[in-house]
């Protein structure tokens, strides 16, 4: 007997709040996402955004976006085009009007869902690539012989045909990858969701909510509040899922950022497996940013957004990327240019690079002095991101700009466990760049009234200096010094350290390094 899901999904809230949203935004027929799907004067229903979460009927949009590019596709026949209707009659992987009834599946069941067409045109998939050819015959038998046999359209049904054998191929390799243990599921989703943000697989990745902020918002809240209530683990191994809510609102800001960027890649209109090894070549990542301009900027934020955002709805809150993730390599795109002080004063670029217990190290930011003009803050460190905890009034910020700048220490193995960062408060320290009324600029260092405190060490051996920035729970510098291994003379208190290359800056279970 199958174990039949009782609680209520994170899916159907998903596809049910998108069903809204488009009625809500849908203007003079037009629906509210760039697809040749704008031409169905029907709603859309549930059914239809299931379909497209779990990326059924691919073969359908691909051909569909193909003819309708080429301007072979329209509601009617006329003018020598093949009709939308007919489109759907032959093309159509799952017809059927009926929903899907995913409360009636188990885990497992809606998993085996996802993985049938992630990727498509393999072993148990709904989509064939031979279900072209059997496509193309019924449009035949429908009386569509004499469009079929113009030279122009005969041409692109071969390139179609082609491009289709050459899509299957990949997902072939994709897919035995997964079964030789190579990847995983997860991973092998991972690798495939950018390719379908390129190249709008099906209505969800054309969706005009992506841009939406008040709605992602309240999509990530509601999700969020399900995840609580149903007792999922969080992204941060506990339960409380405001971490999820921030990583989605980073995500989308990070999207909305690049929009327009002046140097953004294009990949429209190449065939997947080139789209793929681009990628591959340029070791894209949703966990990563890549600077590479081949890549266009808006895909690592779109594409990590809608992980966050539809794939946990099925694999559940603990797949989220975390947002200050990007922080790490974000803005080495700016370059590694600019002067260096030998006497170790701050000028041109500073690099902050984490250092982990195990020994090894990663970029976290850079920052070009030369591109500051005011006083302002460069990073907040905490925990993880909490966007219901009061916010320090010493930073001056709200709730937007600090997600922006925010760098989550928590580190968390393959079994949601906090290895690293554990000790941290939710807003434990911050860098501020200040400019004095000569030009002069610093980068400072203030603890932001953190329970165990946090201190700078600079130097090495007789030569070393701690400068104590006390906690909440602050024991005296003579017994503090005592218990972190310090000679009590080398140790200073400190309200706020001005930075020199070379500082570690220390949290109660955190390190960084100025550089």
């Amino acid at each position: 007997m199958n174990i039949v899901n009782t609680r209520e999904l994170a899916v159907n809230v998903l596809s049910e709040f998108l069903v809204k949203w488009i009625k809500a935004n849908t203007e003079e027929g037009a629906k509210p996402f760039d697809s040749f799907e704008v031409m169905i004067c029907g709603p859309t229903r549930q059914k239809d955004v299931e379909r497209w979460i779990f990326n059924i009927n691919y073969l359908y949009y691909c051909v569909g976006n193909r003819l309708y590019s080429k301007g072979y596709l329209g509601k009617t026949p006329d003018d020598g085009r093949l009709s939308l209707g007919d489109l759907r009659s032959a093309f159509l992987a799952v017809s059927d009007s009926n929903p899907m009834n995913l409360r009636a599946k188990s885990d497992e069941a809606i998993l085996k869902e996802m993985y049938k067409d992630w990727p498509p045109f393999v072993s148990g998939s709904r989509n064939k690539v031979g279900g072209y050819k059997k496509g193309l015959e019924s449009l035949r038998d429908s009386g569509n012989s004499s469009w079929l046999d113009r030279p122009d359209v005969s041409l692109e049904i071969r390139g179609i045909g082609a491009d289709l054998e050459e899509q299957a191929n990949l997902f072939f390799t994709l897919k035995t990858e997964v079964e030789k243990g190579d990847m995983t599921h997860i991973e092998c989703c991972k690798s495939l969701l950018p390719l379908w943000c390129v190249t709008d697989a099906n209505p969800l990745y054309s969706l005009l909510i992506w841009n939406d902020e008040d709605a992602i918002a309240e999509l990530a809240s509601r999700l969020a509040q399900l995840f609580e209530k149903s007792g999922y683990p969080s992204a941060n191994g506990g339960y409380s899922h405001s971490t999820y809510v921030g990583a989605v609102r980073r995500s989308q800001r990070l999207y909305l950022d690049s929009l327009g960027a002046s140097e953004d890649g294009c990949l429209d209109g190449l065939p997947l497996s080139r789209i793929h090894q681009t990628l591959e070549r340029n070791f894209f990542s949703l966990e990563k940013p890549c600077s590479c301009r081949e890549v266009p900027a808006w895909l690592y934020g779109k594409a990590q957004l809608i992980w966050n955002v539809v794939a946990c709805s099925i694999f559940g809150p603990k797949e989220v990327i975390i947002g200050s993730e990007s922080l790490r390599t974000g803005t080495c795109s700016r370059g590694l240019g600019g002067k260096c002080a030998r006497d170790g004063e701050l000028s041109g670029q500073i690099l902050l690079r984490r250092q982990f217990a195990s020994g090894a190290s990663e970029l976290v930011d850079t920052l070009r002095l030369g591109d500051i003009d005011g006083n302002a803050v460069w990073h907040v460190f905490g925990r993880s991101f909490d966007r219901d905890a009061t916010i320090p009034s010493s930073l001056g910020l709200d709730d937007e700009e600090l997600m922006n700048v925010f760098v989550g220490t928590e580190e968390l193995d393959s079994d949601g466990c906090v290895v690293e960062g554990h000790g941290d408060s939710r807003f434990h320290l911050a860098l501020f760049v200040e400019v004095s009324p000569d030009g002069e600029k610093s980068l400072i260092c203030r603890d932001l009234g953190s329970k165990n405190g946090s201190y700078v060490q600079r130097g090495k051996g007789s030569d070393r200096q701690v400068f104590l920035l006390k906690g909440r729970r602050f024991s005296g510098r003579e017994r503090w010094a005592r218990d972190h291994g310090f000679d009590s003379d080398a140790v200073n208190e400190a309200e706020r350290v001005r930075l020199r290359r070379g500082d570690l800056i220390c949290l109660c279970d955190s390190c960084f390094e100025i550089l």
